[in-house]
């Protein structure tokens, strides 16, 4: 007897991955929203703190610190943006409706009292990611109320976020000038011997040769095995 959910057998599976894509356009949106609440989280604990271990964090400058990680967490929101900037051409109705609430919610944006920073150049997102408010009347509860489930605008989690951070990581390793060092030692020795199996083979003739690159990642070592 199958114990799979009947929710799931029911769909399609087109619908489904439809849905997963939405999801995780919201998690690339929500990004700065999730992080500047938990970064606001050690704020109030370092008030929390007796007079005197604050006074030794802000002799090292730990509250100059955090202020420097909302900026950091509003460029990496910056770039993220850039890579969703454009969901429909996936072809995926979801991300396109979510395109549409992330606009329509674009004017509650929060002010974090510093300096009167909103943000990235004016960028708008919806505040969901550490806390929950409506906006106009329409409340996300996180479930269907007879409608099609696919509508459903559940927030992401704290495995959804902690899955994004390990894909800024690869992008850092993947394709910065930072990462150089750490891309030489995983793939030059990979190269390398590439280039020695195929040596005898004119460097026209190459274009032929398939090679499998299995778990790619964010594609950098195919990349510079096609440009061998």
């Amino acid at each position: 007897m199958d114990n799979q959910p009947r929710q799931h057998q029911d769909e399609d599976p087109d619908e489904l991955e439809a849905q997963h894509f939405a999801h995780v356009i919201r998690t690339f949106r929500e990004y700065e929203t999730y992080h500047l609440s938990a970064n606001n989280r050690r704020r109030k604990d370092f008030h929390r703190l007796p007079r005197k271990n604050q006074e030794l964090l802000e002799q090292i400058g730990w509250k100059q610190r955090l202020e420097d990680v909302d900026e950091k967490i509003a460029a990496n929101q910056a770039f993220l943006d850039m890579i969703v900037d454009h969901p429909d051409i996936f072809s995926h109705e979801d991300a396109d409706d979510d395109e549409h609430e992330h606009e329509s919610h674009g004017s509650h944006q929060h002010s974090r009292g510093h300096g009167g920073h909103s943000g990235h150049g004016g960028h708008s997102h919806s505040g969901r990611g550490g806390h929950s408010h409506s906006h106009g009347g329409h409340e996300d509860h996180g479930h269907s109320h007879g409608g099609r489930s696919r509508k459903k605008k559940d927030k992401p989690t704290d495995f959804d976020m902690d899955k994004l951070r390990s894909t800024f990581k690869q992008f850092v390793r993947d394709w910065s000038e930072q990462g150089r060092p750490e891309r030489d030692l995983c793939y030059k020795p990979m190269i390398d011997a590439l280039l020695e199996h195929f040596s005898d083979i004119p460097q026209e003739e190459r274009l032929n040769i398939r090679v499998l690159v299995p778990g790619a990642g964010l594609a950098r070592l195919a990349w510079e095995i096609a440009h061998l």
